[in-house]
Protein backbone atom coordinates (compact mmCIF):
# COMPACT_ATOMS: atom_id res chain seq x y z
CA UNK A 1 0.00 0.00 0.00
CA UNK A 2 1.31 3.43 -0.95
CA UNK A 3 2.37 5.54 2.02
CA UNK A 4 1.00 9.00 1.42
CA UNK A 5 2.47 12.24 2.71
CA UNK A 6 -0.33 14.26 4.29
CA UNK A 7 -0.17 17.90 3.28
CA UNK A 8 -2.47 20.50 4.82
CA UNK A 9 -3.06 23.58 2.66
CA UNK A 10 -5.06 26.77 3.03
CA UNK A 11 -7.19 28.77 0.62
CA UNK A 12 -7.06 32.07 2.49
CA UNK A 13 -9.84 34.42 1.37
CA UNK A 14 -10.05 38.20 1.78
CA UNK A 15 -13.85 38.47 1.44
CA UNK A 16 -13.72 40.29 -1.90
CA UNK A 17 -13.17 37.38 -4.26
CA UNK A 18 -9.41 37.04 -3.81
CA UNK A 19 -7.26 34.23 -2.44
CA UNK A 20 -3.71 34.38 -1.07
CA UNK A 21 -1.20 32.54 -3.26
CA UNK A 22 2.53 31.95 -2.84
CA UNK A 23 5.21 30.84 -5.31
CA UNK A 24 7.35 27.78 -4.60
CA UNK A 25 11.12 28.44 -4.44
CA UNK A 26 12.99 27.29 -7.55
CA UNK A 27 15.17 24.78 -5.69
CA UNK A 28 12.32 22.67 -4.23
CA UNK A 29 10.00 20.02 -5.71
CA UNK A 30 7.87 21.69 -8.44
CA UNK A 31 9.85 24.91 -7.98
CA UNK A 32 8.46 28.07 -9.54
CA UNK A 33 4.85 26.89 -9.44
CA UNK A 34 2.13 28.80 -7.61
CA UNK A 35 0.72 27.10 -4.53
CA UNK A 36 -1.69 27.39 -1.65
CA UNK A 37 0.21 27.96 1.63
CA UNK A 38 0.62 24.94 3.87
CA UNK A 39 2.86 22.00 4.56
CA UNK A 40 3.39 18.48 5.78
CA UNK A 41 1.40 17.23 8.75
CA UNK A 42 3.62 16.15 11.64
CA UNK A 43 2.11 13.49 13.90
CA UNK A 44 0.50 13.63 16.40
CA UNK A 45 -0.85 16.97 15.11
CA UNK A 46 -4.47 17.25 14.04
CA UNK A 47 -4.99 18.76 10.61
CA UNK A 48 -6.25 21.96 12.26
CA UNK A 49 -3.05 22.17 14.33
CA UNK A 50 -0.94 21.68 11.20
CA UNK A 51 -2.91 24.43 9.47
CA UNK A 52 -2.31 26.86 12.33
CA UNK A 53 1.39 26.02 12.61
CA UNK A 54 2.09 26.28 8.89
CA UNK A 55 0.29 29.60 8.49
CA UNK A 56 2.19 31.06 11.44
CA UNK A 57 5.54 29.78 10.13
CA UNK A 58 5.01 30.71 6.48
CA UNK A 59 2.89 33.87 6.68
CA UNK A 60 2.84 35.12 10.26
CA UNK A 61 -0.94 34.83 10.61
CA UNK A 62 -3.26 32.88 12.90
CA UNK A 63 -6.46 31.41 11.40
CA UNK A 64 -9.62 32.23 13.37
CA UNK A 65 -12.32 30.87 11.05
CA UNK A 66 -11.97 27.94 8.65
CA UNK A 67 -13.85 25.00 7.20
CA UNK A 68 -12.89 21.96 5.10
CA UNK A 69 -12.77 22.71 1.38
CA UNK A 70 -11.61 19.49 -0.30
CA UNK A 71 -9.48 16.43 0.37
CA UNK A 72 -7.85 14.38 -2.36
CA UNK A 73 -5.06 11.93 -3.10
CA UNK A 74 -2.56 12.48 -5.89
CA UNK A 75 0.37 10.45 -7.21
CA UNK A 76 3.38 12.30 -8.63
CA UNK A 77 6.16 10.23 -10.26
CA UNK A 78 8.35 10.67 -7.19
CA UNK A 79 5.84 10.86 -4.33
CA UNK A 80 2.23 10.26 -3.31
CA UNK A 81 0.41 12.89 -1.31
CA UNK A 82 -2.91 13.39 0.43
CA UNK A 83 -3.99 17.02 0.20
CA UNK A 84 -6.28 18.27 2.97
CA UNK A 85 -7.41 21.77 2.10
CA UNK A 86 -9.19 24.30 4.29
CA UNK A 87 -11.05 27.44 3.32
CA UNK A 88 -9.76 30.13 5.72
CA UNK A 89 -12.10 33.12 5.92
CA UNK A 90 -10.85 34.71 9.11
CA UNK A 91 -7.34 35.34 10.44
CA UNK A 92 -5.29 37.63 12.65
CA UNK A 93 -2.16 39.32 11.34
CA UNK A 94 -0.87 40.64 8.03
CA UNK A 95 0.24 37.88 5.62
CA UNK A 96 3.85 38.11 4.44
CA UNK A 97 6.37 35.64 3.07
CA UNK A 98 8.35 34.79 6.20
CA UNK A 99 10.43 32.18 4.36
CA UNK A 100 11.42 34.45 1.50
CA UNK A 101 8.60 33.29 -0.78
CA UNK A 102 6.53 35.61 -2.96
CA UNK A 103 2.93 36.03 -1.81
CA UNK A 104 0.07 37.87 -3.53
CA UNK A 105 -3.70 38.21 -3.47
CA UNK A 106 -5.18 36.91 -6.75
CA UNK A 107 -8.73 36.99 -8.09
CA UNK A 108 -10.17 33.48 -7.68
CA UNK A 109 -11.76 33.51 -11.13
CA UNK A 110 -8.38 34.34 -12.71
CA UNK A 111 -6.63 31.24 -11.33
CA UNK A 112 -5.26 28.91 -14.01
CA UNK A 113 -4.56 25.31 -13.02
CA UNK A 114 -1.55 25.24 -15.38
CA UNK A 115 0.29 27.66 -13.07
CA UNK A 116 -0.02 25.25 -10.12
CA UNK A 117 1.21 21.70 -9.43
CA UNK A 118 -1.05 19.14 -11.14
CA UNK A 119 -2.76 18.09 -7.91
CA UNK A 120 -4.24 21.57 -7.48
CA UNK A 121 -6.78 21.54 -10.32
CA UNK A 122 -9.70 20.28 -8.19
CA UNK A 123 -8.83 22.81 -5.47
CA UNK A 124 -9.16 25.66 -7.95
CA UNK A 125 -12.48 24.27 -9.16
CA UNK A 126 -13.71 23.97 -5.58
CA UNK A 127 -12.85 27.62 -4.98
CA UNK A 128 -14.64 28.78 -8.11
CA UNK A 129 -17.77 26.74 -7.44
CA UNK A 130 -20.39 27.92 -4.90
CA UNK A 131 -21.54 25.75 -2.01
CA UNK A 132 -25.09 25.44 -3.38
CA UNK A 133 -26.12 24.03 -6.76
CA UNK A 134 -29.73 24.68 -7.77
CA UNK A 135 -31.44 21.73 -9.45
CA UNK A 136 -34.67 22.80 -11.13
CA UNK A 137 -37.84 20.98 -10.05
CA UNK A 138 -39.95 19.07 -12.56
CA UNK A 139 -42.04 21.69 -14.38
CA UNK A 140 -44.66 20.18 -16.70
CA UNK A 141 -44.84 21.12 -20.34
CA UNK A 142 -48.40 20.78 -21.59
CA UNK A 143 -47.76 21.36 -25.28
CA UNK A 144 -49.16 24.89 -25.20
CA UNK A 145 -45.86 26.64 -25.87
CA UNK A 146 -42.79 27.61 -23.91
CA UNK A 147 -44.02 30.71 -22.09
CA UNK A 148 -45.44 29.03 -18.96
CA UNK A 149 -42.37 26.90 -18.02
CA UNK A 150 -40.07 29.74 -19.04
CA UNK A 151 -41.75 32.20 -16.69
CA UNK A 152 -41.87 29.62 -13.89
CA UNK A 153 -38.14 29.00 -14.15
CA UNK A 154 -37.33 32.70 -14.44
CA UNK A 155 -39.30 33.34 -11.26
CA UNK A 156 -37.48 30.49 -9.51
CA UNK A 157 -34.08 31.95 -10.40
CA UNK A 158 -35.11 35.43 -9.27
CA UNK A 159 -36.25 34.09 -5.91
CA UNK A 160 -33.37 31.72 -5.19
CA UNK A 161 -30.56 33.69 -6.86
CA UNK A 162 -28.13 30.80 -7.47
CA UNK A 163 -24.69 31.19 -9.00
CA UNK A 164 -25.11 27.91 -10.90
CA UNK A 165 -28.18 25.88 -11.81
CA UNK A 166 -28.78 22.45 -13.34
CA UNK A 167 -31.70 22.51 -15.79
CA UNK A 168 -33.03 18.94 -15.59
CA UNK A 169 -36.53 18.69 -17.12
CA UNK A 170 -36.10 15.13 -18.53
CA UNK A 171 -39.68 14.98 -19.85
CA UNK A 172 -39.55 18.05 -22.07
CA UNK A 173 -39.26 17.53 -25.84
CA UNK A 174 -35.70 18.25 -27.00
CA UNK A 175 -36.68 21.25 -29.12
CA UNK A 176 -38.59 22.83 -26.23
CA UNK A 177 -35.74 22.16 -23.80
CA UNK A 178 -33.20 23.83 -26.08
CA UNK A 179 -35.47 26.80 -26.79
CA UNK A 180 -36.28 27.50 -23.14
CA UNK A 181 -32.72 26.81 -22.00
CA UNK A 182 -31.31 29.25 -24.56
CA UNK A 183 -33.67 32.04 -23.48
CA UNK A 184 -32.89 31.39 -19.80
CA UNK A 185 -29.14 31.52 -20.40
CA UNK A 186 -29.58 34.91 -22.08
CA UNK A 187 -32.04 36.26 -19.52
CA UNK A 188 -30.34 34.98 -16.36
CA UNK A 189 -26.62 35.77 -16.20
CA UNK A 190 -25.63 32.76 -14.10
CA UNK A 191 -23.85 29.51 -14.91
CA UNK A 192 -26.14 26.80 -16.27
CA UNK A 193 -25.64 23.05 -16.63
CA UNK A 194 -27.63 21.54 -19.51
CA UNK A 195 -28.31 17.88 -20.22
CA UNK A 196 -25.98 16.22 -22.70
CA UNK A 197 -28.45 16.02 -25.59
CA UNK A 198 -28.34 19.82 -25.77
CA UNK A 199 -25.04 19.46 -27.62
CA UNK A 200 -26.99 18.16 -30.60
CA UNK A 201 -28.42 21.64 -31.12
CA UNK A 202 -25.07 23.30 -31.76
CA UNK A 203 -22.51 25.24 -29.72
CA UNK A 204 -23.42 26.05 -26.14
CA UNK A 205 -23.50 29.62 -24.82
CA UNK A 206 -20.41 30.56 -22.81
CA UNK A 207 -22.28 30.53 -19.49
CA UNK A 208 -23.54 26.99 -20.13
CA UNK A 209 -21.84 23.69 -19.29
CA UNK A 210 -22.82 20.06 -19.71
CA UNK A 211 -24.21 17.60 -17.17
CA UNK A 212 -24.31 13.82 -17.70
CA UNK A 213 -26.68 11.36 -16.09
CA UNK A 214 -25.03 8.29 -14.57
CA UNK A 215 -26.19 6.19 -17.53
CA UNK A 216 -24.56 8.58 -20.00
CA UNK A 217 -21.11 8.30 -18.41
CA UNK A 218 -20.26 5.30 -20.59
CA UNK A 219 -21.22 7.20 -23.75
CA UNK A 220 -18.20 9.49 -23.34
CA UNK A 221 -14.50 8.70 -23.46
CA UNK A 222 -13.33 12.17 -22.46
CA UNK A 223 -14.40 15.75 -21.90
CA UNK A 224 -16.39 16.95 -24.95
CA UNK A 225 -14.24 19.01 -27.32
CA UNK A 226 -17.11 21.49 -27.64
CA UNK A 227 -16.58 22.67 -24.06
CA UNK A 228 -14.03 25.39 -23.31
CA UNK A 229 -11.99 25.46 -20.10
CA UNK A 230 -14.44 28.07 -18.77
CA UNK A 231 -17.49 25.79 -19.17
CA UNK A 232 -18.29 23.28 -16.45
CA UNK A 233 -18.54 19.54 -17.14
CA UNK A 234 -20.39 17.52 -14.47
CA UNK A 235 -22.22 14.27 -13.82
CA UNK A 236 -24.64 12.57 -11.44
CA UNK A 237 -23.24 9.54 -9.59
CA UNK A 238 -24.62 7.06 -7.06
CA UNK A 239 -21.77 4.66 -6.31
CA UNK A 240 -18.01 4.13 -6.54
CA UNK A 241 -17.96 2.75 -10.09
CA UNK A 242 -19.92 5.73 -11.43
CA UNK A 243 -17.68 8.13 -9.52
CA UNK A 244 -14.56 6.51 -10.97
CA UNK A 245 -16.02 6.63 -14.47
CA UNK A 246 -16.95 10.30 -14.09
CA UNK A 247 -13.36 11.09 -13.16
CA UNK A 248 -12.07 9.04 -16.10
CA UNK A 249 -14.03 11.14 -18.60
CA UNK A 250 -12.76 14.34 -17.00
CA UNK A 251 -15.67 15.92 -15.13
CA UNK A 252 -15.06 19.04 -13.06
CA UNK A 253 -17.48 18.04 -10.29
CA UNK A 254 -20.11 15.42 -9.45
CA UNK A 255 -23.55 15.35 -7.82
CA UNK A 256 -23.78 12.38 -5.43
CA UNK A 257 -26.99 10.91 -4.04
CA UNK A 258 -29.51 10.37 -2.93
CA UNK A 259 -28.10 10.81 0.54
CA UNK A 260 -31.45 10.49 2.35
CA UNK A 261 -34.85 9.16 1.42
CA UNK A 262 -36.83 11.63 -0.70
CA UNK A 263 -40.58 12.09 -1.34
CA UNK A 264 -40.05 11.31 -5.03
CA UNK A 265 -38.30 7.99 -4.22
CA UNK A 266 -39.89 6.84 -0.91
CA UNK A 267 -38.90 3.19 -1.42
CA UNK A 268 -35.19 4.02 -1.76
CA UNK A 269 -33.48 4.52 1.62
CA UNK A 270 -30.59 6.59 0.28
CA UNK A 271 -26.85 6.25 0.80
CA UNK A 272 -26.82 7.67 4.30
CA UNK A 273 -24.23 10.09 5.62
CA UNK A 274 -21.59 7.47 6.44
CA UNK A 275 -21.60 5.92 2.95
CA UNK A 276 -21.72 9.36 1.33
CA UNK A 277 -18.66 10.47 3.28
CA UNK A 278 -16.79 7.28 2.31
CA UNK A 279 -17.43 8.02 -1.36
CA UNK A 280 -16.41 11.66 -0.95
CA UNK A 281 -13.11 10.54 0.56
CA UNK A 282 -12.42 8.49 -2.59
CA UNK A 283 -13.25 11.38 -4.94
CA UNK A 284 -10.69 13.51 -6.75
CA UNK A 285 -13.16 16.24 -7.74
CA UNK A 286 -15.57 18.49 -5.81
CA UNK A 287 -18.74 16.64 -4.72
CA UNK A 288 -22.22 18.07 -4.23
CA UNK A 289 -24.62 15.99 -2.14
CA UNK A 290 -28.27 15.66 -3.16
CA UNK A 291 -31.39 13.98 -1.86
CA UNK A 292 -33.48 14.90 1.19
CA UNK A 293 -31.09 17.69 2.23
CA UNK A 294 -31.66 21.35 3.04
CA UNK A 295 -29.79 24.47 4.02
CA UNK A 296 -29.62 23.17 7.60
CA UNK A 297 -27.43 20.27 6.38
CA UNK A 298 -24.75 22.45 4.78
CA UNK A 299 -22.35 22.40 7.74
CA UNK A 300 -22.59 18.62 7.98
CA UNK A 301 -21.96 18.32 4.24
CA UNK A 302 -18.81 20.43 4.61
CA UNK A 303 -17.61 18.31 7.53
CA UNK A 304 -18.09 15.23 5.34
CA UNK A 305 -15.79 16.82 2.76
CA UNK A 306 -18.45 17.85 0.25
CA UNK A 307 -18.40 21.02 -1.82
CA UNK A 308 -21.94 21.60 -0.62
CA UNK A 309 -25.52 20.63 -1.43
CA UNK A 310 -27.52 20.40 -4.64
CA UNK A 311 -31.29 20.76 -4.86
CA UNK A 312 -33.96 23.35 -4.08
CA UNK A 313 -34.08 23.42 -0.28
CA UNK A 314 -30.40 24.39 -0.03
CA UNK A 315 -31.43 27.92 -1.05
CA UNK A 316 -33.19 30.53 1.03
CA UNK A 317 -35.77 32.57 -0.84
CA UNK A 318 -34.38 36.01 -1.63
CA UNK A 319 -37.81 37.54 -2.13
Amino acid sequence: MVERIEVVAAAILDGSGRVLISRRPQHVHLGGKLEFPGGKRELPESTEQTLARELEEELGIRPTASQPLIRLDYDYPDKSIRLIVYRVHGFVGEPQGREGQEVAWLDILSLNSGDFPAANGPIINALKLPESLLVTPDIPWTGDGASVPLEALSELIEKRQPQIALLRQPRWPEAIYRRIATVLSERQAINWQWKSSALMGGALPQNVGLHLSARELWDYAERPAELSDQQWFSASVHNLSELARAEEVGVDFVVLGSVLETPTHPSEPGLGWERAQTLIEKAHVPVYLIGGLGLEDMARAHRAGAQGIAGIRCFSQAS
